[in-house]
């Protein structure tokens, strides 16, 4: 069941990796996806094009059958400006868009789900763009959004910047950053 009333015990998860390549990046977020199809669940990726070619193929490579993931609903990868470009206004995330959006996504995601127990995980670089950008803040409130949305949907949340952001004129930024994730990895 979707929403609040969710009873499922487990934690949720709101990652960030900070990626040194796209080797890594692409490496992290095809085990993110394709632990959570494993196990019965769904996954939504909101990637840069670059990036959705570059997992497609990784996943392909896992022995995943994408395609049929793709079909039947448990497997979304878009374009993560493009979704952006749904919810922010004036260059700051519109909450109210950004459930609605995200909901309609879930609610999808969740009629391929195989069991019960079985989740949807979400992977997102928007907050990367936005940081491209110069638009840190909104990164920030961005994030603080994604733990609402794992809280409310029960889903788990994976995030990438990549560790060039990660410099010490930023530092306060990226600390901030961390503080709205349940852990933080990076390579």
């Amino acid at each position: 069941m979707l929403g609040t009333d969710n009873l499922d015990p487990r934690p949720h998860h709101h990652e960030v990796h900070f990626y040194s390549d796209d080797a890594a990046f692409v490496e992290t977020v095809a085990n993110f996806v394709t632990a959570a199809l494993m196990a019965g669940g769904a996954a939504i990726a909101l990637c840069t094009k670059p990036h959705h070619d570059l997992l497609y193929q990784a996943l392909k490579l896992q022995d995943m059958d994408i395609d049929a993931a793709i079909g039947h609903g448990a497997f979304m990868s878009l374009d993560a400006a493009e979704v952006l470009s749904t919810f922010m206004v004036n260059g700051w995330p519109d909450r109210v868009r950004f459930f609605a959006g995200f909901g309609n996504l879930i609610g999808l995601a969740s009629n391929a789900l195989k069991n019960s127990t079985a989740r949807i995980a979400v992977f997102g670089e928007g907050v990367a763009l936005l940081c491209d950008e110069g638009n840190v803040e909104a990164a920030i409130q961005l994030e603080q959004l994604g733990n609402h949305l794992a809280n409310k949907y029960n889903v788990d949340i994976l995030c990438a910047y990549p560790l060039n952001f990660c410099t010490r004129e930023r530092d306060d930024h990226v600390k901030r950053i961390c503080a709205q994730h349940s852990a933080v990895h990076s390579g």
